[in-house]
């Protein structure tokens, strides 16, 4: 179980939000068409798609919430093409 303070639980919740309700095309080419951000964190982020879980890691860690939607895109772009 990973235990955060709540500062850093809200920065990196409300892009998950975002991710979720503007994204759904990337996130769906992640792990299937139900696909829901449920975690994300400096390092990469976990998707759920019915009782399936996916960690996915960002090519290097994030330094802003602001960079999320431009390394889900890339992760998405790369996984269409592979």
């Amino acid at each position: 179980m990973l235990i955060l303070p709540i500062s850093v639980f809200t920065k990196w919740h409300s892009p998950m939000r975002i991710m979720n309700s503007e994204h759904r095309e990337q996130l769906a080419r992640l792990a299937g068409k139900h696909a829901e951000m449920v975690a994300c964190d400096p390092d990469g982020f976990d998707l759920a798609a019915g009782e399936t879980i996916t960690r996915i890691a960002f090519a290097e860690r994030l330094t802003a919430t602001g960079d999320i939607p431009g390394a889900v895109r890339q992760i998405a772009q790369n996984n269409q093409t592979a």
